[in-house]
């Protein structure tokens, strides 16, 4: 837990300003992010099956299963990347967050509570909370966010036990998560950004005239 103490202003200013700095990288990582996802998998997700002239044409199915795996494998490389740029920007904000004293878990958690299985089920949530916990009410769409992001990690994570759900059923829950989900990202980075800014501005002294 952090220790109780003064808030350091400087170190909170800092902080906001480099959460909104990295807002453009990570908005466009999410919108790149948003059109792999529709573009590279129309179907598939929905119980559809490889058109017939691609059998004709290729003269074995198995290519249909090996286009698949490149588009999922570049699904994974494209989430990747815009995972990392995320934890980047949101070290910064609970960086500015434990500068205010208001967090509630150490500044590299920042980071360390996206990635830790299972703990990436609920410490990031607390953390996004730990900016209204003193005051205000969580925004609708930053709760709206966090149920498509669980919707998407719990049968994942489970999955590794065996399957939870049919796959199919899985995958689609997966896209429409997925579709929903990054939209909603970039409006909660936005809208905790913004807070952020404003916790900043509300702890700044008043400059005596």
């Amino acid at each position: 837990m952090v220790p109780e103490g003064l808030p350091d202003i400087g170190e909170a200013a800092r902080a906001a300003r480099a959460a909104r700095h990295r807002m453009p990288t990570l908005t466009v990582a999410l919108v790149v992010e948003a059109v792999v996802v529709i573009l590279l998998f129309p179907f598939e997700l929905f119980g559809g099956a490889p058109e017939p002239s691609d059998f004709a044409r290729h003269g074995d199915p198995r290519y249909a299963l090996d286009a698949l795996a490149g588009r999922l494998l570049v699904l994974l490389v494209v989430s990747g990347i815009t995972a990392a740029l995320w934890a980047h920007w949101f070290f910064a904000v609970y960086r500015g967050v434990c500068a205010l004293r208001l967090g509630r878990y150490l500044r590299v958690w920042g980071v360390l509570g996206w990635f830790i299985p299972y703990a990436n089920h609920f410490v990031p949530k607390q953390m996004v909370n730990d900016l209204w916990r003193h005051g205000g009410q969580v925004p609708g769409v930053v709760q709206a966010w966090w149920t498509a992001y669980l919707v998407v990690a719990v049968p994942t994570a489970l999955s590794r036990f065996g399957p939870a759900l049919p796959g199919q059923l899985l995958l689609a829950g997966t896209w429409v998560a997925l579709v929903a989900g990054i939209p909603l990202s970039l409006r909660t980075a936005r809208a905790v950004t913004d807070r952020l800014e404003r916790l900043v501005d509300a702890a700044t002294p008043t400059p005596l005239t």
